[in-house]
């Protein structure tokens, strides 16, 4: 699979992100990510709007509110260059090998986690060994920076107006192949995930 909308000036943030959740997912409805809103599985550390979830992992009340704090964690990891551990985040190799999917946690493998590198590489058009902060962009090609796929979601507040149920590989499209679509805020841009 190849995420179309990528330009010369590299993947967007929420391209990578989209990537990151299809390995995550597994392209399961039923997978651990989608039972708890949470598509780049994050582990559960207290995030604002999150609660304790199935195997560690945070649980979020949207697939938008998981979503964006993925999208959170990866601009924070990839800005600071470390991940909470202190280990390297500079490259995609290094994203997920230190950060998301360390061949030492349970369940996971040297080979696990080099084809979760290999995946997302060949989705995204991002060279594993390279520097993510020159690869990535925003929508404008300006360079890297915070990337937003909806308004924050404030106490009280009943959503954050962008519905993207649709992500959802439950929901009767699953037999037409994965179909993954960000609308990112502000920028009126529609890109897809599709194998």
């Amino acid at each position: 699979m190849r995420i179309s909308g990528i330009g010369s000036s590299g993947a967007t943030t929420a391209q990578l992100a989209a990537a990151m959740a299809s390995v995550e997912s597994g392209g399961s409805s039923s997978s651990l990510s989608n039972r708890n809103n949470n598509p780049l599985n994050l582990i559960y550390v207290g995030q604002p709007g999150a609660v304790l979830g199935d195997g560690g992992f945070a649980k979020f009340s949207s697939y938008d509110a998981g979503l964006q704090a993925g999208l959170s964690q990866i601009n924070l990891n990839v800005t600071r260059g470390t991940s909470a551990n202190g280990l390297p985040t500079r490259t995609l190799s290094e994203l997920i090998a230190n950060s998301w999917s360390p061949a030492s946690a349970p369940g996971n493998s040297q080979a696990s986690t080099a084809a979760y590198i290999q995946q997302v590489a060949a989705a995204t058009g991002i060279d594993p060994n390279a520097p993510l902060s020159t690869q990535l962009q925003t929508t404008s090609g300006t360079g890297y920076q915070i990337p937003s796929i909806s308004s924050p979601i404030n106490a009280g507040e009943a959503g954050s107006g962008l519905d993207l149920s649709f992500l959802d590989p439950g929901n009767g499209n699953a037999s037409e192949g994965l179909f993954l679509a960000l609308l990112l805020a502000g920028a009126g841009l529609v890109w897809a995930l599709s194998d």
